[in-house]
């Protein structure tokens, strides 16, 4: 290109840049990124703990995932270059210039690369402002790493500018074609629909990795799924990996759109640029037809103004070229249609599916996968109703007009409404025909009051909020920016949690999780008062709207101000004053029941909390035992109340007292030591009684428990006691007898920051809470009595063991099916109830067989959904909706919930066994064991491909949770209650039970039994399998990848690594090789020489996790 193209690459660069939308942006997202950076509890949420804030990790992680939040903001730079001569009636003139067209097209698309490039680079380039937060104490000093140059270039060089070319050309072709800004945002909603299936169905459902990275514009999901497998030590300064999956992403979604680019230039006409936009080209078609002549009809003198007709008539006017808006209508169809399409994939091909389409599994899936598209397709749509007649010369008749201005401004603002309300309830539609196509029941009520009272108020957020950016800013570009980013905001808000009080939670959707058989009573009160919260503070904006309308063509500050005073007086304070009031009144109220009265509090709260429990009672510890008691419990569901008393039988401690933690909303009233009151100190949620010298048979101690319950659910979790349901469980009404030691503060960095030793003491294990129940081994009795009006509802019944047990009432009596065992369940999942029975009975017989005993299951209960894992309390198991009666009737669905059940009954029985405390290494007994018990049930009942499938399930989740490691791991035997743990020895103990034989479970029955006469976990576990298995299953963390080699010599290679330093390290490579028969012990060969069937599982012969079973089967290799 000659100078003239170049200049006009300048022009176009100068021109981008010189409106308020460049600044805006790149302030706006770098303060953002910092933000973030500077917070604790989101680098927690993102798995950057104890890492330097400028880490290689977090480099890769927002360059981009980030991206995607910028195809609004591309697509209007792009779509500038193009359409900026249009606007101000300047196209005909520059098309008429002697120069090459598609020459000048190419320079304005190079000019708006540059721009969308410099946009795209301030994500990683934010990253290098980190010491700022360091010198202003935002961020402690040793949280700033090196200026993390190569990763900033290498993220720059394989996300921002592939991207960007990408979906540049795409912007700018659509552009070209469509003559208007809309054709590019079209491409831009569609794009974000595409990115979603990569991320939230593909991804997000554990269907393909592959698919995932291919569906996805930005490449968000490789970065995401190679670095969260990174080590603590690797996200310091790794680079990532140009994995095919990542290269053929690059090559479609850079390469072809620059081809489409490239084609549309070679075939573009200056006649094409010069017709009307094509949303107007065939209404002036239309309009070129003669019309007929009419006579004028004399109207009359207008003698009164009815100014409210005159806004419905303009919401009317507004509402009606919306819906006859190709764009929309399209939109929506678009919206339903991927709608079922994801679900369908998501439910059908899920990676722990097939799942059933009920609708507390679908409306939050429907809900996470539209919020995007939802939020900014609104965004835009509304923003182009606020600039709909904003046209030169018709703008300014209208402004002149006498109408006044809240007439136009609400007749907007109603059709703006409509507008929303028709997306939001789009994925309604989705739900019931996914339900329709499944041949089940459609349950037309759930999916239209989820998307009324949890979708719709944060949707109308982002619509007052787009009104009046558009109504404060009458450059439509900066509106949009600034419209563009705060819903970036809200989402990034959602993925990192800057803000996660649920009223400040700007745009998003509240937690919801349905129950089957409580739906939707535990959720409304909350729900109706954050909806008025939010519809309150919408309200605002809109008042904000009016006063700021523009009116006029020359306005400066002064008249603007002026004209908002005369508004204000006009009625607009009324609004203000009446719509905060109500969010005054709705958001105290929301405080007082989710914060004051409720369990929501911030990670600096909790920290804090923890360590002044830590300084008040850690070095009060008392050992106690005791032989059993009763409970008496009397719960009034209407008011939320209760009553307990629980009486302990020969209490004896070692320094006369007793300790427990308290549940919440639990008061202890009063402790009485052999019928004599004793004094009580309660703080931080623990109480502390003095029961002074006890003769050497123990005390007789009864504590009387108040209980109060005024809150609301903060988290997702629905409360365990509402008017129409109570879900008990002895945690949630006693306290749990002794000291948790998980309540202490674990990760080093957050010890430090509140003044406690890097390293606690500590204590005796009799001083330990019971790791099983609330109270040790014992024989308990306790009953339970439902008040209801004049009558009550006893239950009842006894355990000797750990004391555990469970109630439930509900006011509308569940579907109960004649099995055995019995089951409780809503009537919709009566289809799962005969796979549900057989599942528990089949369990049942592997778990006995496995351990030589199994609990008693006489009742199966469908509990609420997300509250907890599958559980057994007594003769109860509890199976939460969404971890059993979402499954199929067969593949991994299935053998995941036999797997699960089989882990539940099998901790119950370990934990009766060992009456285990809460000591260092009993979470991989009663952890990791439990599910390798799962893991073998499966095989046994499944086969070894649905045993394959669960192991691998199991090591990408251990993966994914030592990539979120915030405590440094020494031994297995000292790491506590950490989320990788039960994946780790689940797979260890596959291991184990290879080498030694089907008696491996028999010893794990061993340990246990030593446990409960006194020995200490490790003791207990060398001196039942052998120093060197006890080494290896309890030191440092192993783990090896034994790879078959496809080729004619079958070679076999072991590779061995040592957690060291927060990652693995590379350790002596392994030489011997198992051929697993799980019965008896296995058959080790040395890896040079190995006899085995073809198609046989080879496993490493030592107790270490396998990484992936992918390339273990062996294959006799023969040749000709």
């Amino acid at each position: 290109m000659n100078s003239v193209y170049w200049a006009e690459v300048r022009q176009e660069v100068r021109l981008s840049m010189r409106g308020p939308l460049f600044p805006i942006v790149s302030v706006g997202l770098a303060l953002y990124i910092l933000l973030i950076l500077a917070s604790s509890g989101q680098m927690q949420s993102m798995g950057a703990t104890g890492i330097p804030r400028n880490a290689s990790y977090l480099v890769f992680q927002l360059a981009s995932g980030m991206s995607m939040w910028l195809f609004f903001i591309w697509a209007w730079v792009f779509g500038q270059a193009v359409l900026r001569d249009r606007g101000v009636s300047l196209h005909e003139v520059v098309l008429a210039a002697p120069v090459t067209l598609w020459k000048l097209m190419l320079a304005r698309f190079v000019g708006a690369c540059v721009v969308a490039l410099m946009l795209g680079a301030i994500m990683p380039l934010s990253l290098f402002l980190t010491p700022v937060l360091a010198w202003t104490g935002l961020i402690a000093a040793d949280l700033v790493g090196p200026a993390p140059v190569l990763a900033t270039l290498w993220s720059v060089a394989v996300f921002i500018v592939p991207t960007m070319l990408g979906m540049g050309a795409l912007f700018f072709v659509a552009a070209l074609r469509r003559r208007s800004i809309a054709g590019p945002f079209a491409v831009a909603t569609i794009m974000m629909l595409v990115w979603m299936i990569g991320l939230v169905v593909l991804r997000g459902g554990d269907i393909s990795d592959f698919a995932a990275t291919l569906f996805d514009p930005t490449a968000f999901s490789e970065a995401e799924r190679q670095t969260t497998q990174w080590t603590p030590s690797e996200k310091l300064s790794s680079i990532m990996t140009v994995t095919p999956a990542l290269l053929l992403n690059r090559l479609i979604w850079a390469g072809v759109p620059m081809l489409m680019l490239a084609w549309q230039l070679w075939r573009l006409t200056r006649e094409q640029l010069l017709q009307p936009p094509a949303s107007k080209a065939k209404a002036v078609q239309m309009n070129t037809a003669p019309q007929p002549s009419t006579s004028l009809v004399n109207l009359g003198a207008i003698t009164r103004s009815n100014w409210l007709n005159a806004l419905w008539l303009e919401a009317r006017w507004f509402w009606k070229t919306c819906c006859m808006s190709r764009g929309t209508l399209l939109a929506l169809a678009v919206l339903i249609f991927i709608g079922v399409l994801g679900s369908i994939t998501h439910v059908v091909q899920h990676g722990e599916g097939p799942l059933t389409p009920h609708a507390p599994l679908l409306m939050p899936f429907m809900a996470e996968f539209f919020l995007l598209f939802l939020m900014f397709s609104i965004a835009g749509f509304v923003g182009m109703l606020m600039q709909r007649d904003r046209v030169a010369g018709i703008s300014e008749i209208i402004d002149a007009c006498s109408a006044p201005v809240a007439t136009r401004v609400m007749g907007r603002v109603v059709a703006a409404v409509l507008l929303t309300a028709l997306f939001s309830l789009a994925p309604a539609v989705s739900a019931w025909t996914v339900m329709g196509l499944s041949d089940m029941a459609i349950n037309w009520w759930d999916p239209l009051l989820y998307q009324v009272v949890v979708v719709l108020p944060a949707m109308l957020e982002v619509c007052a909020v787009a009104v009046v950016a558009h109504c404060v800013l009458r450059h439509a570009g900066a509106a949009h920016g600034v419209t563009m980013m705060l819903c970036f905001i809200a989402v990034a808000n959602m993925e990192v949690q800057v803000v996660n009080y649920p009223p400040g939670r700007f745009a998003l959707p509240a937690e919801v999780n349905l129950s089957a058989l409580d739906g939707w009573s535990p959720w409304l009160p909350s729900l109706l008062t954050l909806d008025l919260f939010k519809l309150s503070m919408s309200l605002v904006l809109i008042a904000m709207a009016w006063l700021a309308w523009p009116r006029g063509v020359d306005l400066n500050v002064s008249q603007r101000v002026g004209a908002m005073l005369v508004r204000w007086r006009q009625g607009a304070w009324v609004m203000v004053l009446l719509a905060l009031s109500t969010a005054g009144i709705s958001g105290t109220l929301l405080y007082s029941k989710m914060v004051q009265q409720g369990e929501y509090q911030s990670l600096a709260d909790s920290q804090q909390r923890d360590a002044a429990w830590e300084r008040l009672w850690w070095t009060r510890f008392d050992e106690f035992e005791l032989s059993g008691g009763e409970v008496e419990i009397s719960l009034s569901p209407r008011s939320r109340t209760g009553h307990g008393r629980w009486t302990l039988h020969h209490v004896r401690t070692g320094r006369g007292s007793l300790t427990g933690s308290l549940p919440h909303g639990v008061i202890v009233d009063s402790v009485q030591v052999d019928n004599k009151p004793v004094s009580v100190q309660v703080a931080e949620d623990q109480f502390w009684a003095e029961l002074g010298d006890c003769p050497e048979s123990g005390c007789e101690v009864v504590i009387e428990l108040r209980l109060r319950l005024n809150d609301w659910p903060s988290d997702g979790t629905a409360p365990w006691l509402t008017a129409e349901a109570s879900w008990l469980t002895a945690a949630a009404m006693l306290p749990t007898l002794g000291l948790n030691p998980e309540r202490r503060l674990q990760a080093p960095r957050d010890r430090k920051a509140q003044g406690l030793p890097i390293e606690s003491s500590s204590l005796p294990i009799a001083s330990l809470q019971s790791d099983l129940g609330v109270a040790p081994t014992g024989r308990w009795r306790w009953q339970v009595k439902i008040e209801q009006g004049h009558t009550a509802i006893v239950d009842q019944g006894e355990v000797n063991g750990p004391l555990t047990f469970s109630s439930v009432w509900l006011s509308e009596a569940p579907m109960d099916t004649e099995v055995e065992p019995l089951l409780l369940h809503q009537k919709a999942y009566q289809t799962q109830a005969q796979a549900m029975s057989d599942d528990v009975n089949q369990v049942t017989n592997c778990v006995s067989s496995l351990l030589g005993e199994a609990p008693e299951v006489n009742t199966l209960i469908q509990s609420p959904r997300n509250s907890g894992p599958i559980t057994l309390y007594g003769t109860k198991l509890w199976v939460p909706g969404d971890l059993g009666w979402d499954a199929g009737s067969a593949g991994v669905s299935r053998s995941l919930r036999r797997a699960r059940i089989a882990a539940a009954l099998a901790k119950f029985q370990l934990g009766l066994v060992s009456d285990a405390r809460a000591e260092p290494g009993v979470h991989w007994l009663l952890q990791g064991a439990p599910n390798w018990v799962g893991l073998e049930c499966v095989r046994r009942l499944d086969g070894e491909e649905a045993w394959l499938a669960l192991l691998q399930w199991h090591g990408d989740h251990l993966t994914d949770a030592l990539g979120k490691l915030e405590v440094p791991i020494t031994r297995v035997g000292q790491s506590g209650n950490a989320p990788w743990l039960p994946h780790y020895g689940a797979l260890a103990m596959t291991q184990a039970s290879a080498l030694v034989g089907d008696r491996f479970a028999q010893e794990l029955m061993a340990i246990a039994e030593r446990l409960r006469c006194g020995s200490v976990m490790e003791d207990a576990v060398a001196q039942v399998l052998g120093t060197e298995m006890a080494e290896g299953l309890m030191g440092s963390p192993m783990i090896s990848d034994l790879a078959v080699d496809a080729s004619a010599d079958a070679k076999v290679s072991i590779r061995r690594w040592r957690w060291q330093q927060g990652g693995w390290q590379l350790a002596e490579a392994g030489h011997q090789v198992m051929v697993p028969t799980f019965v008896d012990a296995a058959n080790v060969q040395p890896v040079s020489s190995i006899t085995a069937a073809d198609g046989s599982v080879l496993l490493d012969a030592a107790p270490f996790p396998e990484r992936t079973m992918s390339d273990n089967r062996w294959r006799q290799f023969k040749m000709d």
